[in-house]
């Protein structure tokens, strides 16, 4: 369990003090962040994640990142002066910083515009659009149908 989100022995999620009349409120929003439908409330963020920790990295970090993010809702939303904000701000970068890091990318190959299967040929020259009146030029729009043809072709063959 992370020291960062740990309750502390005053109840206070953070260690959280300086929320004034607010803190009963800030422990609350944590609280119901920590909740599952079976009814625990787990003691930190991290150990609230740590399920999802058996899907991967990617499904940890995104978890971790996202709870964080609500985390620093709560403070700013009840507590934004407090000193435990700077904490929680910093851990929330770094998870989604590591989160980011194990996103998979897309392949600039396949945004290319290179023509994938067949294609509507349009009128060559320079026509009207009946909506907004500016001239278009035939041909333009070849390539993106083709890439639209060809998605659906290769969707229909898995």
């Amino acid at each position: 369990m992370s020291n960062s989100s740990a309750v502390n022995e005053t109840g206070n999620y953070f260690g959280a003090n300086s929320c004034g009349a607010t803190t009963a409120v800030f422990n609350r929003c944590i609280q119901d962040l920590l909740f599952v439908p079976s009814g625990m409330v787990y003691p930190s963020v991290e150990d609230f994640c740590k399920p999802v920790s058996l899907q991967g990295d990617l499904a940890r970090y995104n978890c971790l990142c996202s709870k964080y993010k609500v985390v620093l809702l709560c403070f700013e939303t009840n507590c934004p002066n407090d000193a435990s904000y700077s904490t929680a701000y910093k851990t929330e970068a770094n998870y989604c910083e590591a989160a980011s890091q194990y996103a998979p990318t897309v392949s600039p190959t396949l945004w290319s515009n290179a023509q994938v299967g067949p294609t509507l040929p349009l009128p060559s020259g320079e026509w009207k659009d009946e909506v907004y009146g500016k001239p278009v030029k035939g041909g333009a729009a070849e390539v993106g149908v083709g890439v639209v043809v060809g998605f659906i072709a290769a969707a229909a063959a898995i």
